[in-house]
């Protein structure tokens, strides 16, 4: 299994924050549950999801092809904070959650790491996450 799918000790939370915008502040819930935390600006919005967490370019035969956003979704900037969640453990996982709702943190946007978005762009996973949140609540972000 590769590494950055392993249901590691914890696991690493990868950030998504806009430009100008002030992080969500989850640094203490990554602490209280040992996860690593890394915070994304929009430079690196055309970056892989899998050398965002690694350090390592995905190899061509691994990136799968993406069917896009709409297009008036991928127009419009990138204004909320996404969370990535990489290598959670279920406990961990619904842990966050909880930690989040007590302290009443929104996070509309969220993912969880797959072998088929590790190849993606943070840009195609923030147009595909939030077309999906759009689609599932009627909120337009």
């Amino acid at each position: 299994m590769n590494r950055i799918f392993s249901n590691q000790k914890g696991g690493t939370l990868l950030c998504y924050v806009p430009d100008g915008a002030e992080a969500p502040k989850v640094a203490g819930i990554c602490a209280l549950l040992k996860v690593k935390y890394k915070e994304l600006g929009s430079s690196e919005l055309d970056r892989h999801i899998g050398y965002l967490l690694t350090g390592q370019e995905v190899g061509e035969e691994s990136r799968r092809v993406l069917e896009p956003a709409p297009e008036a979704v991928q127009l419009r900037a990138h204004a909320q904070p996404l969370f990535l969640f990489c290598g959670f453990s279920a406990a961990t996982f619904d842990a966050f959650l909880a930690q989040l709702r007590k302290q009443k943190l929104r996070a509309p946007l969220k993912a969880a790491l797959t072998e088929t978005n590790a190849s993606w762009t943070l840009r195609e996973l923030y147009d595909a996450i939030r077309a999906e949140h759009e689609t599932m609540t009627g909120e337009v972000l």
